[in-house]
């Protein structure tokens, strides 16, 4: 049972909005990047797709993912995705963190909401005020955490703005830095997550 989760978000916190892959796609550097992550990890990543695999690859920051690193082995928490990315299938979500050497981390990912059919309900499920009914990604978060009792202590970082986490919700603007890892890690050491 998984106790401590990081609800992460990718683009703005271990992406920060860089766009080197094209310019490697362009210049037909791909094929040695499959070649090396082939032997590397015994993925063939050409079933994926090129953009993903190159923004993994060129994109994110080594700097941002050794800090989740660092956040990750230091409290113990395991990761489920709150970004975006988390349309993808979990076996495709494991394989591109495998490339950094995060796979053995990734759990799960949050369900998506459908704004219209979804987000009144789960106001009224978790007890939440009116005015969340904007704050999709914070209510996807609370409601995990609902169907989720044994997680203990959490933290959300996203460089959107998440209201309703309280000190649970750390902001980057546009990497995971040093300092804001430390805070993930006090939160993560010292924060209960509320009973639901």
């Amino acid at each position: 049972m998984v106790e401590k989760v990081v609800f992460l978000d990718i683009d703005g916190v271990l992406q920060p909005f860089t766009q080197y892959r094209f310019d490697h796609i362009q210049n037909g550097d791909m094929e040695k990047v499959y070649e090396e992550l082939h032997q590397k990890t015994g993925v063939d990543y050409r079933k994926y797709d090129i953009y993903d695999v190159a923004a993994v690859y060129y994109d994110w920051d080594m700097n941002a993912v050794s800090e989740l690193k660092r956040v990750l082995d230091t409290s113990g928490a395991k990761i489920v995705l709150s970004s975006s990315w988390r349309d993808e299938t979990h076996e495709r979500m494991r394989d591109l963190f495998r490339i950094h050497d995060l796979e053995s981390y990734f759990v799960d990912g949050i369900e998506f909401l459908e704004f219209e059919k979804d987000i009144s309900l789960y106001l009224i499920t978790l007890k939440l005020g009116d005015d969340m009914k904007y704050q999709t990604r914070s209510v996807e978060i609370l409601l995990y955490l609902h169907e989720h009792l044994g997680i203990k202590r959490y933290v959300a970082i996203d460089d959107m703005r998440l209201e309703g986490l309280g000190e649970h919700f750390i902001k980057t603007t546009y990497k995971l830095t040093p300092e804001l890892a430390d805070r993930c890690i006090e939160v993560l050491t010292n924060v209960a997550t509320l009973p639901q």
